[in-house]
């Protein structure tokens, strides 16, 4: 649940209408700022969690739903 939060978190910035803007050329890469870019999102993401946080939002995540089906599964 934590992955797919980041990975939304960094799929939602307004690139589209940056790209309208920018008439849709050829290499859209140099007229888009990096923060409105995916993978630059993602990248940040990555760079600002260590194994602490993962850690955290797992056990968090085993506390929250271990007692529903099938997670039993992954957990072990």
């Amino acid at each position: 649940m934590t992955v797919e939060a980041a990975l939304l978190a960094c799929m939602q910035p307004d690139v589209l209408p940056a790209l309208l803007d920018a008439g849709l050329p050829q290499d859209t890469r140099g007229l888009l700022p990096s923060r409105l870019r995916p993978d630059e999102r993602m990248q940040m993401v990555l760079d600002g969690a260590d194994d602490a946080l993962w850690g955290a939002a797992w056990e968090r995540c085993r506390s929250e739903c271990v007692s529903e089906p099938g997670w039993d599964v992954l957990f072990t």
